[in-house]
């Protein structure tokens, strides 16, 4: 029974001792596949980092010596083109810039159209931000690598912003960081030696409004009516006066009061986008969400039909005839530019209401001057009336507002006292004139009287310094001048020589 005991105790402690031998046997065989799989990991991460780094290297060489090769030919362009004479640069810009707006510039525009067509099919908006944010970042890398490169492009590019020769396109070109602006001293676009070559200010400039072939056509648009989505509905209500048969309906007479009214309707098509975009209160009542922009129709009321039209003409081709408007329409005009908010035709209606200042119409057009505060228009009433002052004694004065009746005043009144200050000055100088008269003649008594001499010394001395002043006035002027001119010229210089002569070839 004990040798029993002890085979089992030391059977279990072998098999322990087995067991345990191979889990650790095991464990190591694990341990070695996993440090052999790390290994092999390893190995594959760096030779795929590798052969990304590779790549990458390649790309990277290939883009340095594409843009090497199209450096040196731009550099051999520009040195062919620095050698040409002046007279051969300018056909040669002229054909390069007409390929640039006919072929070029529309390409590129058709390009960009389809590419927002294709972004707006194929990516939402996340999507859209994330690609917007990415080509920005490209641009913003670009611009960031020609401000490295700055040195050796800024005679490139000042020869460019020459050439252009617009002050928005080199202020743009300083804000990025390409050009410096400090050393320089021209103060006019003419000044620099490419004025005449610049054949983009077509693009640059908008023409005036008459010649602008887009506004001949937006009225063409609105003249034809085409194409229109909105409209103006005209409201005008006329008193109907005594009483009225109306036998237009059929059986009974229907009979009108005096209280009754007779309604016109007129209606003006036209198109939102185009009213939106030259009026602001347009702009905000047709894209705000407004009645007027669900409806697509604004009510007008006590507006002339023919009036409006004119306003919505202005506001498609940005200009008006005033030759053949009167003083009401012209005001009319001005009301609806006012109410509208439409500076712009505000100052056209002042600039043609100058040209109606007449007695009949001047305390009307200062009252309309007053209301929109048109000052150039009030200053030319205030001046026209200044010059009139019999219009103050109408009735029409009498029921202008107190405050313009007291400006007019005022300015009649100013008027009379320069004109009284004016009469004052031409009496002075009478009365100086007589003064110097006698003046002369006390000179010449008093050198005839001994006892003045005596009695007052201050006299007797300016005695001498006119015998003085006169000595030297014959020095220089000789003999054949009378001697009442010489004292005259002698008194109004107090007797200074220099001064005496200078009056004198003054006078001759």
């Amino acid at each position: 029974m004990t040798l029993l005991t002890t085979f089992v105790e030391e059977f279990q402690t072998a098999l322990d001792v087995a067991i345990t031998t191979n889990i650790s046997e095991k464990e190591k065989v694990e341990k070695k596949e996993k440090q052999k799989k790390e290994h092999v990991k390893d190995i594959l991460s760096k030779t795929l980092k590798h052969a990304l780094h590779v790549r990458e290297l390649k790309k990277l060489r290939n883009m340095h010596e594409a843009a090497t090769v199209k450096l040196e030919m731009f550099l051999k362009k520009m040195h062919v083109f620095s050698k040409k004479t002046e007279a051969e640069k300018i056909p040669l810009i002229v054909y390069l810039l007409d390929a640039l707006k006919n072929n070029e510039a529309p390409l590129f525009v058709d390009r960009m159209q389809h590419l927002a067509l294709v972004l707006e099919e194929k990516y939402k908006w996340k999507e859209w931000k994330y690609m917007f944010k990415l080509s920005s970042s490209k641009i913003a890398w670009g611009v960031h690598k020609l401000r490295s490169y700055r040195s050796t492009l800024d005679k490139s590019i000042k020869q460019m912003a020459d050439l252009v020769n617009k002050g928005d396109f080199k202020a743009t070109v300083a804000f990025l960081g390409l050009l410096d602006t400090k050393g320089d001293t021209s103060t006019s676009d003419l000044d620099t030696k490419y004025a005449r070559l610049s054949s983009v200010e077509s693009l640059c400039i908008p023409p005036p409004s008459r010649r602008s072939v887009l506004a001949q056509r937006a009225l063409e648009l609105f003249k034809k009516q085409q194409n229109t989505d909105m409209v103006f509905e005209i409201i005008l209500v006329r008193d109907m006066g005594d009483i009225v048969i109306d036998h237009t309906h059929g059986g009974d007479p229907i009979e009108r009061q005096e209280d009754d009214h007779d309604m016109e309707i007129h209606q003006i098509p036209a198109h939102c986008v185009v009213l939106a975009a030259r009026c602001n209160w347009f702009s905000r009542a047709l894209l705000s969400g407004m009645r007027e922009s669900i409806d697509k129709k604004i009510t007008i009321h006590d507006t002339n039909p023919e009036i409006f039209s004119m306003f919505l003409e202005f506001l498609y081709c940005g200009h008006i005839q005033l030759n053949s408007l009167s003083t009401d329409q012209l005001t009319e005009l001005l009301t609806l530019a006012d109410r509208y908010e439409v500076a712009d035709l505000g100052r056209v209606c002042e600039h043609g209401l100058l040209q109606h200042v007449d007695t009949d119409t001047a305390l009307c057009l200062l009252s309309i001057a007053d209301q929109f505060q048109s000052t150039t228009l009030k200053d030319k009433v205030l001046n026209f009336l200044r010059n009139h002052p019999d219009l103050k004694n109408g009735e029409v004065f009498v029921q202008l507002p107190p405050h313009l009746r007291a400006e007019i005043e005022d300015v009649i009144q100013e008027d009379e006292m320069e004109t009284a200050s004016s009469s004052s000055v031409d009496d002075v100088e009478e009365m100086v004139g007589r003064m110097q008269v006698s003046s002369r003649r006390y000179s010449s008594s008093s050198s005839s009287s001994s006892s003045s001499y005596v009695e007052y010394g201050e006299l007797a001395t300016d005695q001498n310094r006119l015998a003085d002043c006169i000595a030297g006035l014959r020095g220089v002027i000789g003999d054949d001048v009378p001697e009442e001119d010489l004292i005259q010229f002698a008194l109004a210089a107090d007797y200074d020589v220099s001064r005496a002569i200078n009056f004198y070839f003054q006078s001759s």
